[in-house]
């Protein structure tokens, strides 16, 4: 699925580190990371697997964060389910401009 980056959101949680816990991690004083990622669906698992490991790696080298204690989920949903102030994302449909058809 080709597309654009003019409309990709991005949401923060900070929390204690006493608040969050992933066994995977060995050194979880070194940080622990979960990201949750809401994507139209149409993303190939080749994509998403790129995706996954580019954050994993922004994330060890902005902020230290061994990369075996970041954990990525992705959640996909149907193009209605994104809704903005001038319309609604269509369903994704291969050859698509990905904004033309916002109702």
């Amino acid at each position: 699925m080709d597309t654009g980056t003019d409309h990709i959101a991005v949401t923060l949680r900070c929390a204690s580190r006493e608040d969050l816990t992933f066994g995977r991690a060995a050194d979880p004083s070194r940080g622990i990371a979960f990201l949750n990622a809401d994507l139209r669906k149409g993303r190939t698992p080749q994509q998403k697997r790129e995706f996954a490991l580019a954050v994993i790696a922004e994330l060890e080298r902005v902020l230290g964060v061994p990369r075996a204690s970041v954990y990525v989920v992705f959640t996909e949903h149907d193009g209605p389910d994104f809704q903005m102030h001038d319309g609604v994302l269509p369903s994704w449909s291969p050859g698509e401009d990905r904004l033309q058809g916002i109702r």
